[in-house]
Parts: C-alpha cells; sequence; structure tokens
C-alpha cells in the first residue's frame, strides 16, 4: 500500500495530536516493477558476470567506426565507458599494443570485405602500463548504407589461454542469447489476458503511438485471418505443455499491410513467482520471408527442374518444374526416392556412381536417359553439386535440364555434316573453306590433286591462310589479288589460271555471310575447265552442222598458209566447192534432207580422199573450200576430181526413203598473195564450171575459166 499523510493539528512539540491521510493499492504496479526489475536484474546479472564486454561493433564506409552497444565491461577492457564507445572507437584502439595494431586492423578489414566470422588476439597497454592478451570473435553484417556490423564478445585471455576453445564457445552462446534479447520484447499474462508489449514492437508495425497494454483479444485482429487458427493452436498448445514456442505469422501494419514476424515465447513454471506469465521475443522476418519468397519464385520459374536431395537419396525440395515434369501423379516430390525420376530401377542403380560423385569430386555434369510425368522417355543434362561445399556429405542440390530438342538437332546437324562432307569429298573439283582469319575449316583431296599438294588434305584442316598460300602453285598466286585486299574484298570473284602443265583451272572465290551480312569466312571451289576450254575452242573454230572448219577458222588457216608461203615455202593449191542445184534439193525433199547432204559431202571431204595436212572447211550455205598446202595445181586438179566423183557416185538417203544423187562443182586455183585474190580466183573458176555445165572441175587461167 502507498500511504501518504499530514499533521493537521499539533498539541504541542514535538508530538501531533491529528494526522489525515490515504491508503492507495500499489501492487499491481510493484509487481510489473519488480517483473521488469527481475528481467534487468538478470540481464544486468548476467553481463556482469561474462568476464570481458558484448558489444555491437560498427565499420562505416568512411572508415569511421564506433560501438553502438558496449556491456559495462568494455571500461576493464579498453578503460573507457559504454557511452564514450558509442561515439568514437579510436579510443580503444590506441590503446592497442603498437605491434599488434596493424594486424588487428588487417584482420577487421578483412572480416568486412569476406563477411567472414571475425576473430583474432591481440595484446592491450592498460592504462597503468600493464599488457593484457585479449581474444575477440564478431559475426558480421552488411547494412543497408553500405556499413559492416559485428556482434560479438572480447575477454580477456592472458590468463586463460589453455580454456580458449571453452571460452570461445561460451562466447558464441552467450552473442546468440543477447542476439535474441535485443528482439522486441513482449509479455503476456495469461490470467488477466494483457499483453504489454515494448514501444519497437508497435514501431515495427508503424504504429507510433499504440496502448502498451492490449488484451489478447484485441491482439488477435493483429494477426493474419489466414495465420489466425495455427498460431492460436500453437500458442494454447505450448502454454499447456509449458514449452517454448517459436512461430512465424503475419501483422497487420498502420498502412493496412501485412508485415512477417517471428513470435518466440516461454511460459513460466507454475511453481514460480510469474506463473501464467508468457514471455518472449518478436523479430521484424519480412525481409528475410521476401527473399525466401522470391528464391521460391526464382526456383519455381526457373527453366530447369531444381531437386535437393538427402545423403539418402530422398527429395527434401523440388520446384514446380520438377513437379511439373517428373510427378505422374501430379503431386510434390518432396520425401520421395531419388528413383522416381528414372525409366527402371537398373537405371537408377547405373546413375548412383554419379551420386557418389559429387560428393568425391565436389560435383558432376552428365546426360542422362529419364522418364517424364508422361512416360516419355528424355534426355536430360544433370548437374549435381553440394548444397554446402563445406559439407559434402550433406545435401545434393540437382540442376536437370531437358536437352532432348538439342541433341536431335545435334544429331540432325552431324547428320547433315556428315552428308555435307560427303558432298565435298565427291565434288568434281577442289573445294576449299576458311574462316573470317583465312584458317581452313574444310578442304577435299581434290583441290590438293589439282594443285599437285603432296599433303593429304585431313592434314591441312586448321591451317593459317600463309601455310596454305605457300603450297598453292605460283600461277594462281599470279592471278589472285595481294592476301590483305584478297580477304577484305566484299563481292565474290572468279579466276581463270593456266597453270604449268597445260592444265587450265577456274576458280570461284564466294563470300560466306550470315542473314545479318556478318562475315564468316570464304568459300574456294577449283575447277578443271581444260576440256571445256578446248571444246570451246573448237566450237568457236567448227561449223556446227558438218563438224568442218568454219569460215573464221578456215580464213585464219588460209591468211597463215600465204604467210608461210611468203617466207619461201612450198606453192599450195585452193578449191571452192559448190554443190549443184542445192536449192532443187531443199525445194523437193525438204530442208532436212539439205541438211543431209551438206553433212555427206562434208564426210566425204573429212574421209581419206583428203591428205592429214590438207585442210577442209564450210565457208557459208552449200559452198565449201579445201586448201592443199604444198600443192602444185596440177595435183589440186588430181584431188578435186576425186572428190568430185566420189560425190557423183554417192548416194544419200531421204527421209521419206528416197535415194537421192547430187554433184558439185570445182574452181582451182594456186593460192595466191592474198586471201582476197585467192578467193576471187578460185571463185571465178567455180563460176565457169557452173556455166560450163556443172559437176567439173576448172582451174583459173584456162581458156574455160
Amino acid at each position: 500500500m502507498q500511504v501518504r499523510g499530514r499533521i493537521v493539528r499539533r498539541a504541542g512539540k514535538p508530538s501531533s495530536q491529528r494526522i489525515t491521510g490515504t491508503y492507495i493499492d500499489v501492487t499491481q504496479r510493484h509487481e510489473i516493477d519488480a517483473v521488469r526489475q527481475e528481467l534487468q536484474q538478470r540481464l544486468a546479472k548476467l553481463l556482469v558476470q561474462v568476464p570481458g564486454t558484448v558489444y555491437q561493433f560498427r565499420l562505416r564506409p568512411d572508415g569511421s567506426s564506433c560501438f553502438p552497444y558496449a556491456s559495462p565491461g568494455i571500461a576493464d577492457i579498453y578503460g573507457i565507458t559504454p557511452e564514450l564507445a558509442q561515439t568514437d572507437s579510436r579510443q580503444a584502439f590506441a590503446s592497442a599494443h603498437p605491434e599488434d595494431l596493424e594486424a588487428l586492423r588487417s584482420s577487421i578489414l578483412e572480416s568486412a570485405r569476406t563477411l567472414e566470422l571475425w576473430s583474432h588476439e591481440w595484446r592491450q597497454v592498460l592504462p597503468n602500463g600493464q599488457i593484457r592478451w585479449l581474444a575477440g570473435q564478431a559475426k558480421p553484417e552488411r547494412e543497408a548504407d553500405g556499413s559492416t556490423l559485428w556482434h560479438g564478445y572480447i575477454h580477456d585471455v592472458t590468463e586463460q589461454h589453455s580454456v580458449m576453445e571453452a571460452l570461445r564457445r561460451s562466447e558464441a552462446r552467450l552473442r546468440l542469447t543477447m542476439a535474441a534479447a535485443q528482439d522486441d520484447l513482449w509479455e503476456w499474462d495469461t490470467r488477466t489476458g494483457i499483453i504489454e508489449m515494448d514501444q519497437r514492437c508497435h514501431q515495427m508495425l508503424g504504429y507510433e503511438v499504440l496502448p502498451q497494454k492490449l488484451s489478447f483479444q484485441t491482439w488477435q485482429e493483429y494477426v493474419h485471418p489466414d495465420d489466425r487458427h495455427r498460431v492460436l493452436t500453437t500458442l494454447q498448445r505450448q502454454i499447456a505443455l509449458g514449452e517454448p514456442f517459436d512461430m512465424e505469422t503475419r501483422l497487420l501494419t498502420q498502412q493496412g499491410t501485412w508485415r512477417w514476424m517471428e513470435i518466440r515465447g516461454q511460459v513460466a513454471p507454475d511453481d514460480t513467482e510469474i506463473a501464467g506469465l508468457v514471455i518472449g521475443t518478436q523479430t521484424d522476418i519480412t525481409p528475410r520471408k521476401q527473399e525466401t519468397h522470391l528464391r521460391q519464385a526464382l526456383l519455381d520459374n526457373a527453366a530447369a527442374a531444381l531437386l535437393i536431395s538427402t545423403p539418402e537419396r530422398i527429395i527434401a525440395l523440388a520446384n514446380h518444374r520438377a513437379v511439373e515434369t517428373f510427378s505422374q501423379d501430379g503431386l510434390p516430390l518432396q520425401g520421395k526416392s531419388l528413383s522416381v525420376l528414372h525409366r527402371h530401377e537398373a537405371a537408377f542403380t547405373q546413375f548412383l556412381p554419379y551420386v557418389d560423385a559429387v560428393r568425391e569430386q565436389g560435383g558432376v555434369e552428365v546426360e542422362y536417359l529419364m522418364r517424364t510425368a508422361t512416360g516419355a522417355l528424355r534426355w536430360f543434362s544433370i548437374r549435381g553439386t553440394p548444397l554446402d561445399p563445406q559439407q559434402p556429405e550433406g545435401d545434393v542440390i540437382w540442376t536437370l535440364v531437358d536437352t532432348t530438342e538439342r541433341r536431335e538437332t545435334e544429331e540432325a546437324l552431324a547428320t547433315a555434316q556428315a552428308h555435307l562432307m560427303e558432298v565435298i569429298r565427291h565434288f568434281p573439283g577442289g573445294v576449299l573453306v576458311q574462316n573470317q582469319v583465312g584458317t581452313a575449316v574444310v578442304l577435299n583431296q581434290a583441290l590438293c590433286d589439282l594443285f599437285g599438294v603432296s599433303t593429304p588434305s585431313e592434314e591441312l584442316v586448321g591451317c593459317d591462310r600463309n601455310k596454305l598460300r605457300a603450297m598453292v602453285p605460283s600461277e594462281v598466286l599470279d592471278a589472285l589479288p595481294p592476301t590483305e585486299q584478297l580477304y577484305t574484298m566484299g563481292n565474290n570473284a572468279t579466276y581463270e589460271v593456266a597453270l604449268a602443265q597445260g592444265t587450265t583451272v577456274r576458280i570461284d572465290m564466294v563470300q560466306i555471310r550470315t542473314a545479318r551480312g556478318d562475315d564468316l569466312g570464304r568459300l574456294w571451289l577449283a575447277q578443271d575447265i581444260t576440256e571445256r576450254r578446248r571444246r570451246e575452242e573448237r566450237l568457236a573454230t567448227t561449223d556446227t552442222l558438218t563438224g568442218l572448219t568454219n569460215r573464221r577458222a578456215f580464213m585464219a588457216r588460209l591468211e597463215a598458209e600465204i604467210t608461210h608461203i611468203a617466207h619461201g615455202a612450198p606453192p599450195a593449191a585452193f578449191l571452192m566447192l559448190d554443190l549443184d542445184h542445192f536449192k532443187r534439193v531443199n525445194d523437193t525433199w525438204g530442208h532436212a534432207t539439205g541438211d543431209k547432204v551438206l553433212v555427206h559431202l562434208a564426210n566425204l571431204l573429212r574421209g581419206n580422199l583428203l591428205r592429214k595436212e590438207d585442210m577442209a572447211g564450210r565457208l557459208g550455205g552449200e559452198e565449201f573450200a579445201v586448201l592443199l598446202p604444198n600443192t602444185t595445181v596440177e595435183q589440186g586438179h588430181a584431188i578435186a576430181e576425186r572428190l568430185r566423183m566420189a560425190l557423183e557416185q554417192s548416194t544419200i538417203a531421204s527421209d521419206d526413203g528416197q535415194t537421192i544423187r547430187v554433184t558439185m562443182s570445182v574452181g582451182l586455183c594456186p593460192v595466191l598473195p592474198d586471201s582476197a585474190s585467192t578467193l576471187a580466183s578460185s571463185d571465178a573458176a567455180l563460176y565457169q564450171a557452173k556455166n560450163t555445165g556443172r559437176n567439173r572441175v576448172v582451174r583459173a587461167g584456162t581458156p574455160d575459166a
């Protein structure tokens, strides 16, 4: 009871005759204060009993640092108060032993860089000059502004090096305890139904002002409707059992949104003064939950099937893609054996060495045929790695990517490439494919044979352009542009080269480009066109109907013979032949039969009636000519008569089966100093033969001519 009073009347000094006052029941307040004081006393006693200091140390991006929190023991460690440490840590570092200061700073910076556990021992010089060994250990975490915050513990280990490991374990347990104590505190009196929460519990949810005391019924309204039944059931069960509880739920914020909270608590035993009181902490785990949800969303939306298996080869986790791909009943795969992914037990047994390889080698990659949910067999690229590289015997994470289409495409490409290589191998000519820089990618043996390269074609694949150029005949190099220009040309090109052995080669250079125009290299095609060129030359000098030399080629040969004679060669004779009444043949039996007559005469002229050195040609229409080198006019006359008689005595079958006989008239003259005179002289003799009855030979310069 709280008693207040005053003296209202005195009987005389020093006694009082009358005192008035009030009595107020302050039991509940005292009970609450007692609980709070007891908690504070417990914490204070705990910290006092810790030989050293429990602290938070913050290293800012600009290099400055402070101790946001330090237990009173920091005065024994550094000789500074917790309040001074909160603003500046320089005095703490100033007392470090000069020989250990650089190593101490380096260890802190390295821990800040790697976010790995900081653990260090160093010497500290106390204000009285005494040197003591200190040991510190702290766990860093990165803050939003880029600072690094350590939660840790420093203590004097001068006398306790032999028990250092035990003290570190104790410090770790203490650090975890303090981390829990720094969460927002709450207490719930199950007898009254009143919940008291620290101000930060309200601030977590965005409430700046909220009654410190809430009824349990009111608090329930802050719990998400989907979580409420689970939360209440858990609380009732754990309180009835007297056991601790740890649960996650969503609480309503002032903005009308929901934040995830982790609520931990313990009911006081019935045989204690605080029986029926539940004391606990509240932690905002929204970022962790968001990260978890994001991670799960990434897993479920990944193109690959992802699985985590236990050392017993049981599926502990499977993303949506894995369930969709392998679950035949559509149910989750958790708890099932990895064997459900395989087409049969034998295939699973054959796969087990790869599972062992993950633990022995730190990872494995393999392509394996597996059965999907539809029963289809498909190829998968499987990659397995330890979930925790530091524990290779632990869980394994598997990534499975369907590679069936890729394999089919690769097989199709390999088949197409094999077909293409066969085509290139049997291509009637040389083939060379170079990449952008001129390195040989593909070439066939025909190319080597064509250019006289003794090295087998398969050994030349991969040669650079300089080595290839050194093997090419010089005649080819002379025909091609310089090297640099050749590999920067933007257009296709064709070259024709006459090789030293008399072979004529056509070389086609084709630019290889993508659809976007990117340069992929060059294709070279080399073909032996020697025979084709010869045929073309023959066609250029041959009459197409009769096969005899045409007018242009014949006149060129005549000019050559005239030049030959002018330089002292023996004289030559010239015959001008013309079929008699050829127009009548065409009009009577048609042009097809007329062509047969012309071909018949040509065959006679190509036969054994002429000598090897003689040349017969068709000048046009039914007019033919024969050049007789090293022949007098008399000898020429005999040859002309032999030709005339052979035609006269031969027969030709028309298209309708009738027999046709034709004759010809011949004009003969010696080869004169120029072709025009020779043609005019022989033509005049031929004209005379026509006018004197046809089917005869007339020499130029005779009375008949």
